[in-house]
């Protein structure tokens, strides 16, 4: 399908499932693999690592969503080969619909690693409205790559995505979170489960979707782990970096205080959590916590285990104010995972890494990469012309 057609297609359905290449779909397998059970990883023991090919929560994650929230899982050189080979697949049919719809610049939003092994907790219909909107024009899309294993049973590792095609809204929402309408209200919620479709996403797939449309997590029972590398992306028609440094002035008073700080096209605190290679905000524009709430009240000990395969510096002391446990003093994870400068554990790679969620604009005449022009570009060329005329939830059980 001619990328024309797979934006309309996405415009109007609100969703759609690419195909990746053999080739990419090798490649992030097997980059996905390096990362969950072969590379050591900094904030895990030693001991654990040397094990983690044959326990079966080798990331050592809280709670069942299965989303890892350390460091690592943003700036291993799995996750960015895998992010590349999700931009490579996704770009024509994103550049595509940017054009239909006067959009200029394509950014990556960073999102995590997922490894899965219990069934997770269920969602209500509900939509996903990303923060740091900047105009209502603004489009954010959500999705992911199914890497799990090729099998004789190819049934088994397909990955459902359910959500109701058509129910996406093209102007974005400045309140962020997700919002539930059917709460309360069991015969809506009954219309809208009944309007749902389960998507397919076959292995060597990714589902590209906008993240406002209508959807549910399913409490689906797990035959085999599930595999997969959660994406977004965003479209906007300024070269503004996506941050949500700005999010407390209400609608599109954002993009005007923003104008006022000339230095905030690109986040200067995205550019030191890069540089120190920090755990990121996510789609939803926080940091992932490295467990639930509610594993401090309902799942002490399953906290305690997992405490036991992290790295000193990813602890800290914690103490309970009441029950049976009142006054004691336990090690726990920090709640957000410190970087990788902090435990001495970067990850070496070129300069312009460190770059790959900065806006990018979409180029009328090709998509080729190097014709493209970064918001880092212009900002060299403005300060040349200086002189002259001036011229981008987690569960909690």
């Amino acid at each position: 399908m001619a990328h024309d057609a797979q934006a309309r297609e996405l415009g109007i359905e609100g969703y759609i499932v690419l195909p990746l290449s053999d080739a990419d779909g090798i490649s992030a397998r097997a980059a996905f693999n390096k990362f969950v059970f072969d590379d050591k990883l900094p904030e895990l023991t030693d001991s654990f690592n040397a094990i983690r090919k044959s326990v079966l929560n080798p990331l050592n994650t809280a709670g069942s969503f299965g989303a890892c929230n350390m460091a690592s899982a943003y700036h291993h050189p799995s996750s960015i080969a895998i992010d590349k080979i999700a931009l490579k697949t996704a770009r024509g049919t994103l550049h595509a619909y940017a054009k239909l719809h006067g959009l200029k610049y394509l950014s990556v939003v960073p999102d995590r690693m997922c490894f899965r092994t219990s069934t997770p907790g269920s969602e209500s219909p509900h939509t996903d409205n990303t923060a740091g909107v900047e105009e209502e024009s603004d489009v954010f899309f959500g999705g992911f790559l199914n890497l799990n294993p090729l099998g004789p049973d190819p049934n088994s590792a397909v990955q459902i995505m359910s959500l109701i095609p058509r129910s996406h809204k093209m102007k974005a929402s400045f309140k962020g979170g997700d919002f539930s309408p059917a709460k309360g209200n069991k015969a809506y919620l009954k219309r809208l489960k009944a309007q749902m479709r389960g998507i397919e996403v076959k292995p060597n797939h990714m589902i590209l979707f906008f993240e406002n449309c209508m959807h549910e997590v399913l409490a689906k029972r797990i035959l085999i782990p599930v595999r997969r590398k959660f994406t977004a992306f965003m479209l906007r028609v300024s070269h503004n970096e996506w941050c949500t440094c700005f999010d407390a002035y209400d609608g599109e008073k954002r993009k005007d205080e923003r104008a006022k700080d000339d230095g905030h096209v690109l986040c200067p605190h995205r550019a030191s959590e890069m540089t120190d290679q920090a755990a990121l905000d996510h789609k939803g524009g926080v940091k992932g916590p490295m467990y639930p709430k509610l594993y401090w009240t309902n799942h002490v000990t399953k906290l305690a285990t997992l405490t036991k395969q992290l790295q000193p510096k990813m602890l800290t002391e914690r103490t309970f104010a009441s029950g049976k446990r009142q006054g004691e003093v336990w090690l726990t994870p920090r709640q957000f995972p410190p970087s990788l400068h902090d435990l001495q554990s970067k990850y070496t790679y070129a300069a312009d890494v460190s770059k790959r969620f900065h806006p990018v604009a979409i180029m009328e005449e090709s998509d080729v990469d190097e014709e493209e022009e970064s918001p880092q570009k212009r900002a060299n060329g403005k300060r040349k012309r200086v002189a002259c005329v001036p011229s981008s939830s987690e569960d909690e059980e």
